[in-house]
């Protein structure tokens, strides 16, 4: 058990911006990973996004 999760929220020219960091002990813990896994979460909701 253990690990990170911060999520961050701006509203910018109309848009609304998510900054996520996260870590998770033992898992695989790479910006891909974690952008695949946003995408996922996203999905899951019926919300689409850039991901950079």
């Amino acid at each position: 058990m253990g690990g990170q999760l911060n999520v961050q929220t701006r509203r910018i020219a109309g848009q609304i911006r998510l900054s996520i960091n996260a870590y998770q002990p033992g898992a695989e813990n790479t910006k891909l990973a974690l952008r695949e896994l946003a995408a996922h979460t996203l999905a899951e909701f019926g919300l689409t996004g850039d991901i950079e």
